[in-house]
């Protein structure tokens, strides 16, 4: 019986090419150390590339709490927003995100509670919530219908108003900062 081979210092070519002729059925323990060792390198690779990512959306979170800031004043001319409707997650969006570009921990769970005020609008019942410091790409259902919208600039809004259709909308944007954000967390989790 043939001793099991160890891939570890294989280079990726070589790991690559071991694919191809490392057969399954003949050798089943070569084939798992062979895949185990391709799974290793791509959560290495994943997780290197991680912190890049987070600090991206942190330096998103800080321009986007700025421009926000900026855009301020024109939203509460026109009457349509409750100050702290809009400053609070404002706050939130630049504490999160320089604690993102810092890499401290803390940054992670307050971008994803900074996010999730992004990630979803609606109007229902009397009610309607909406916000958005900086960019958004969403995906609605309004009176039946699916419609794509992209925004800039600052809005937001917690008000009652006169809802004549129900409308459900989802911040793609937002949702897949949250996603790196909370894949962030998992991989700490399972880390632990």
């Amino acid at each position: 019986m043939q001793e099991a081979r160890d891939f570890k210092n294989l280079s990726d070519a070589e790991l690559a090419l071991a694919k191809v002729y490392v057969d399954a059925s003949l050798a089943p323990i070569d084939h798992d150390n062979l895949r185990g060792e391709m799974r290793r390198r791509k959560a290495q690779r994943a997780a290197s590339r991680l912190p890049c990512i987070l600090r991206a959306i942190g330096g998103l979170l800080v321009v986007g709490a700025v421009a926000g800031a900026i855009g301020l004043r024109v939203v509460l001319e026109s009457g349509r927003v409750m100050l702290p409707v809009m400053v609070l997650p404002l706050i939130l969006w630049a504490v999160a995100g320089v604690l993102l570009l810092k890499a401290r921990p803390t940054g992670v769970p307050l971008g994803v509670a900074a996010l999730s005020l992004q990630s979803l609008s609606f109007a229902i019942g009397g009610i309607a919530y909406a916000f958005s410091p900086l960019l958004g790409a969403q995906i609605a259902w309004y009176g039946g219908e699916i419609v794509v919208s992209f925004t800039i600039g600052p809005f937001g809004y917690l008000r009652a108003e006169d809802v004549q259709t129900t409308r459900f909308a989802i911040d793609v944007l937002a949702m897949a900062g949250m996603y790196f954000l909370l894949k962030s967390l998992w991989g700490k989790a399972r880390a632990a």
